[in-house]
């Protein structure tokens, strides 16, 4: 199992993947009520604007809280999105880079010189995987509540220019790991910007996005893991012990 130099977002998939997630149904999330059309507008219009994404870069920094440490856990790196896949590149404070592609998830350690694989469940991966969220995707797992601005960071409380949601989870595979995710959305991106974070053991994690840019060409080679010669590439949930050396991307499922 992966130790948590990987942003939190990415360790929650990780952890979706070792436990297991139910086959069962969901049970359908809420979008606000009835009486806020407005809101539901809104929800609407941002949502729009994130379908018209097919690539996106921006700098990330994460802090995690945690009740058994005075100072947070702080890291920062960049993210990747082309299409439906996701590059996290973790600088500070240990290099990692992970990659999410809609069935597996690849967490690369240069030092170690090892990769780690794990299958992916695809509705975590739709939640958890990039900083563009999808109505369509949160609706089925979450409960979707207009969030005061009071209750978000300062710099994000302009109700012109950002778009403050909570998510609280009403999927039980979610609950595992997840109560509620506070989301501020930049209304001309529709992209996410700062993310808060609360798991089911009552620690917070807050992300923050900047330095974004959108749709300026990235290609699918510019998502890719570059791994060098001699890399090996592990799958800690295959029960067998199964790995591999000198593997390319290419070669990775």
């Amino acid at each position: 199992m992966t130790n948590r130099r990987i942003p939190w977002p990415v360790h929650c998939l990780v952890l979706a993947a070792s436990v297991g997630t139910p086959t069962t149904a969901c049970t359908e999330g809420d979008v606000a009520s009835p009486a806020d059309e407005a809101f539901l507008s809104e929800l609407a219009a941002v949502d729009r604007r994130a379908a018209e994404i097919r690539d996106l870069t921006a700098a990330f920094e994460e802090h995690k809280y945690t009740a058994l440490l005075k100072e947070p856990l702080n890291s920062k790196g960049r993210i990747r999105v082309v299409g439906s896949t996701v590059r996290w590149e973790t600088r500070r404070p240990h290099h990692t880079q992970t990659l999410l592609d809609g069935s597996h998830l690849r967490i690369h350690y240069p030092k170690r010189k090892t990769v780690e694989v794990y299958p992916l469940d695809e509705r975590l991966d739709q939640l958890f995987a990039s900083p563009i969220p999808r109505l369509s995707h949160l609706r089925s797992q979450f409960k979707i509540e207009r969030l005061s601005p009071s209750e978000v960071d300062k710099a994000y409380r302009d109700a012109d220019h950002y778009l403050p949601v909570r998510l609280t989870a009403s999927d039980a595979s979610l609950q595992r790991y997840i109560d509620r995710v506070d989301v501020v959305i930049e209304r001309t991106s529709g992209c996410a910007v700062w993310v808060e974070m609360v798991d089911a053991d009552g620690e917070r994690t807050v992300l923050t996005f900047s330095d974004m840019a959108t749709n300026s060409g990235l290609t699918a080679r510019d998502v890719e893991l570059d791994l060098p010669a001699g890399t090996h590439v592990v799958y800690p949930l295959s029960g067998d012990g199964h790995s591999t050396s000198d593997s390319q991307p290419e070669d990775l499922p």
